[in-house]
């Protein structure tokens, strides 16, 4: 398949599209199984387990390179146009309403990242350190993330109790997918992951990055305050969640 033509489909939602862009990407492309119709496509995303399936276009076109699909279990990222035509061929064990966000740059503030720092290579144990055994842990996290991305963290003597980075980071379409942003317990409601995701953003901006997009549950009120103050709008819907692809019944 070829990039460009993957790429002009793409990029007639850039914002909704924004990560499976970023998985044009050398690294990442490679782990992608791609199924193509008449301007509609499916991804098939392996860098994480469960694979990642996203989809955008016309739903009657997609139910149709759904059954293309190997049977399996995926991660599911869709509008609920696309949701609702994957479900004669899978069974979804549960799904979570999700907002697209979108930054504003010039709603930006500026300062608000002080006391946050640029994690180096050197730092990923502590990042998988403050991750270990808590229950709401960033259930998307890999070490390539972190080795081929932006992350900023803030530490309290000397300890890394917050972090922030990118979920997809791609110079060459200018996009990326800011997430991974996690406190731990014991060090919340201090302003950490506000500094720590305000200076992400701010390095983001200072590397020309031109689209950087966010995911967040509609649910989750406290998150979606602390992305507006940064100068994040709503962008979309959707849901992901698990699905167990099947035969047709």
């Amino acid at each position: 398949m070829q990039k460009d033509y993957l790429r002009s489909i793409l990029e007639r939602d850039r914002v909704w599209s924004a990560y499976a862009l970023a998985d044009l990407e050398p690294g990442f492309y490679e782990d992608c199984n791609w199924y193509v119709a008449k301007q509609s496509l499916v991804l098939i995303y392996h860098g994480l387990r469960p694979a990642v399936l996203f989809a955008c276009g016309d739903p009657q076109i997609l139910a149709g390179l759904y059954n293309q699909i190997p049977i399996g279990r995926y991660a599911f990222s869709l509008k609920q146009d696309a949701l609702q035509a994957l479900e004669p061929w899978a069974q979804i064990e549960g799904k979570t309403h999700m907002e697209r966000m979108l930054l504003m740059p010039e709603r930006f503030p500026t300062g608000l990242g002080e006391g946050a720092i640029r994690l180096k290579a050197t730092d990923l144990h502590s990042v998988e350190t403050l991750f270990a055994q808590q229950p709401d842990q960033p259930d998307a996290f890999s070490a390539y993330q972190f080795q081929n991305g932006v992350f900023y963290g803030a530490k309290k003597g000397g300890i890394l109790v917050a972090v922030a980075g990118t979920h997809v980071f791609s110079n060459s379409t200018s996009i990326a997918g800011v997430g991974n942003i996690f406190t731990h317990p014991a060090h919340r409601r201090q302003g950490w992951a506000q500094a720590a995701t305000a200076a992400l953003v701010q390095a983001l901006l200072a590397l020309g990055i031109e689209t950087i997009v966010l995911n967040v549950a509609l649910k989750n009120h406290a998150a979606r305050n602390l992305y507006q103050k940064l100068g994040f709008v709503p962008a979309c819907k959707f849901y992901e969640g698990l699905a167990n692809r099947r035969e047709r019944t």
